[in-house]
């Protein structure tokens, strides 16, 4: 089974994982630890808003789209 967890990058992350629940996909025990140790992490570094979860500077300069199709475009 293949990793759902791509750890330099939130966004693909998030997708992959909305992907699979949406399709039924079964979500591995790893891929789900890995998972909230990259939320956890990321919950704890400087440039989080409303004390979410940071974005590293490399994912604030893609140019992403949301699992549903909705470009990302803050840059808090």
């Amino acid at each position: 089974m293949k990793t759902l967890i791509i750890s330099s990058n939130l966004w693909e992350t998030v997708d992959n994982l909305s992907g699979a629940l949406f399709t039924g996909e079964r979500i591995s025990f790893a891929d789900k630890t890995a998972f909230a140790k990259m939320l956890t992490t990321r919950h704890k570094m400087p440039g989080r808003y409303a004390n979410m979860f940071a974005l590293t500077k490399s994912e604030l300069s893609r140019k992403t789209k949301l699992f549903t199709g909705e470009p990302v475009t803050s840059n808090v």
